[in-house]
């Protein structure tokens, strides 16, 4: 099992026992698209406050597409085609529906520590993007 079916997983086992098993599913496709939109933007942070010729080329690249726009304009429209992409490409694969039944049917036919330790996995997989997101933006902040 990958680690965005892990995550789907983690969802529908921290919410069936509140009686939410049916919200896994859009909740799983939403933590999957931010996940790997945080693993996306953090890298590309991470290149631009690490690598001054990256930076550069970025800066120029930007300007040519979007000319003489504020940072928080770029940031939001970068980030929210990012975000659609990803979310849409996500919905349309993984997260249908008969897809997510498939994946819940196998997962709940294994025994309770094999779920325990993959909702563990798929949690990790979101709290390691968070990690990577947040200190990527904190050495953009130092270094860029």
């Amino acid at each position: 099992m990958n680690i965005l079916k892990q995550l789907y997983c983690n969802q529908y086992y921290e919410l069936k026992p509140k009686g939410k098993g049916d919200s896994a599913l859009g909740n799983g496709t939403a933590l999957v698209t931010i996940t790997l939109v945080m693993l996306i933007l953090g890298l590309l942070f991470l290149l631009v406050a690490l690598v001054p010729d990256f930076s550069d080329s970025m800066e120029d690249l930007l300007e040519d597409i979007f000319g003489r726009r504020g940072g928080r304009s770029i940031g939001v429209i970068i980030a929210g085609v990012t975000f659609v992409i990803i979310y849409l490409g996500i919905k349309y694969t993984l997260g249908k529906k008969e897809n997510f039944e498939k994946l819940i049917i196998q997962f709940e036919a294994l025994d309770e520590v094999d779920q325990k330790r993959i909702s563990k996995n798929g949690m990790t997989f979101f709290l390691t993007g968070l990690g990577i997101f947040v200190l990527s933006v904190l050495l953009m902040m130092i270094f860029g």
